[in-house]
């Protein structure tokens, strides 16, 4: 088994976002900064809006890693967030995001098949986790597992399949704190890889990227959240047990 660990992922730059392709309706802003919570470095998001359903996203751009030349197929991201009654009390959706691109384009003047859409929420009002479709729209799982739990941490894995072959990818279970791992219906699965400009450049040279991205949604009411939350991924050879 060859296991890559990406630790601490929530320390770093993280770029706000609250254009039209992030949410129809715009946060009014949306930051986050390294703070330390109990001895731990996490990030801490804050979103304000003033209009309903308005939202936003903090993302981050790292190195995709390789094994000869190609990533590794399966990845774990092991999100964990802490919010407070207010935010749940105001939250529409909490979306958690990874957008792996392999292979990325050659500039940004050309797009390529190989951006990764490996999108889930919790949408507070279905009472559901969701992923995208092959249309990239949200799709209920049937699972139902409440992550929202006042001030205190919560944990969140997820487990992806990618098929750099055929450009599809699944979203392969979810588990929510200490219960038990749920499968997501095989029909869920095979999701065409998106077509983007996406790329890193180092010494203007494009390279691999994944892009975990953290999103926030209002409800009916608007006003302020406040999220904070840590993320490791692992990428493997072999499926995760």
């Amino acid at each position: 088994m060859i296991l890559i660990q990406m630790t601490d992922l929530q320390v770093g730059t993280w770029s706000p976002n609250t254009g039209a392709s992030v949410n129809p309706v715009p946060a009014d802003a949306i930051t986050g900064n390294d703070v330390i919570d109990n001895g731990q470095e996490v990030m801490q998001v804050t979103e304000v809006g003033t209009k309903q359903y308005a939202g936003g996203l903090v993302s981050a751009t790292c190195p995709l890693p390789l094994i000869n030349g190609v990533p590794l197929p399966y990845i774990r991201a092991k999100w964990k967030f802490k919010l407070s009654q207010q935010a749940i009390d105001l939250l529409h959706a909490l979306e958690m995001d990874l957008k792996p691109v392999f292979p990325p384009a050659p500039n940004s003047a050309t797009q390529v098949q190989g951006t990764y859409d490996l999108s889930t929420q919790w949408n507070k009002i279905a009472q559901q986790w969701q992923i995208d479709d092959a249309t990239y729209k949200w799709a209920s799982t049937g699972i139902a597992e409440n992550p929202l739990v006042a001030d205190q941490w919560v944990s969140y894995t997820v487990d992806y399949k990618l098929d750099f072959t055929k450009k599809v990818h699944s979203v392969l279970r979810i588990q929510v704190g200490s219960a038990p791992a749920q499968d997501i219906p095989t029909s869920m699965q095979n999701i065409p890889a998106m077509i983007t400009n996406w790329a890193m450049y180092v010494d203007n040279v494009p390279q691999p990227l994944i892009k975990p991205q953290f999103q926030i949604d209002f409800d009916t009411t608007p006003g302020g959240i406040q999220v904070e939350f840590t993320l490791d991924i692992d990428m493997s050879d072999t499926p995760f047990s």
